[in-house]
């Protein structure tokens, strides 16, 4: 992983044993559970196990028994609903290695040599399924912390916004406009957006939530009940069951 990026060296030894596990129970018609990988994802992202063990079982499905889940197949399952822009930008967003990102072929289920990885499926899972923002904002963070430097910076925000883009139709001229409204909203060294400060707006922000697909604060849900705006009907709901 000497020239991995930031993404790899950080999900690096977790696939490294997934497939180490792999290859020390034996080739099969089931691929075996790695349990001992499970095990330190959970602890990584302090999720309980059992959660780590159930999404895992989604991956195996989703990924037709392989250790990635291809676009090709993903474009044929989980995003068949959903107009190939945006089919294209919620990849995007999801696959966090830009190294597997470039080996993807989406010509069809089974080609490619990148995909979706299974830490990479449990950070969008817990991204879309989390029910405060609290619960959510690690794994946004994760999604748009590309670089793993502890700052939102223009481009990544910009990258940020790609989904909404696809979802609404803006050209890159609004797009852009609306990456220069959240720095002007949102407090930011040159480097760009710490954690915290996009905690803080997200937090106080309800037009910032729409925009980064974030849940609503604790608070907010206590003082009332939630109401269900149309912003929230995107498309990871399609990865309900």
């Amino acid at each position: 992983l000497r020239h991995a990026s930031p993404w790899q060296k950080r999900s690096g030894p977790a696939l490294l044993q997934c497939c180490i596990a792999g290859v020390a129970r034996g080739a099969g018609d089931e691929m075996p559970t790695p349990r001992r990988t499970l095990e330190d994802l959970a602890s990584r992202w302090h999720l309980p196990p059992a959660q780590v063990e159930e999404l895992w079982r989604e991956f195996v499905e989703a990924a037709a028994g392989e250790y990635t889940l291809r676009l090709g197949r993903a474009k044929a399952t989980v995003l068949r609903h959903v107009a190939p822009e945006v089919q294209q930008a919620t990849w995007s967003l999801v696959l966090l290695d830009a190294a597997a990102n470039d080996l993807v072929d989406d010509s069809d289920g089974e080609g490619g040599a990148g995909g979706l990885n299974f830490e990479e499926w449990l950070v969008f899972r817990n991204f879309e399924d989390a029910e405060t923002l609290e619960e959510q904002f690690r794994f946004l963070w994760a999604l748009y912390d590309r670089d793993g430097d502890g700052f939102l910076s223009h481009d990544e925000l910009r990258a940020a916004l790609q989904l909404q883009r696809a979802r609404l139709g803006w050209d890159d001229a609004y797009t852009q406009g609306w990456a220069a409204y959240v720095l002007d909203v949102v407090p930011h060294e040159p480097r760009g957006i710490r954690h915290k400060e996009l905690f803080s707006a997200l937090r106080d922000w309800s037009e910032l939530r729409q925009l980064f697909s974030a849940r609503e604060p604790s608070e907010a849900l206590r003082e009332a009940a939630p109401r269900a705006g149309e912003w929230t009907k995107n498309v990871f709901d399609l990865f309900r069951r």
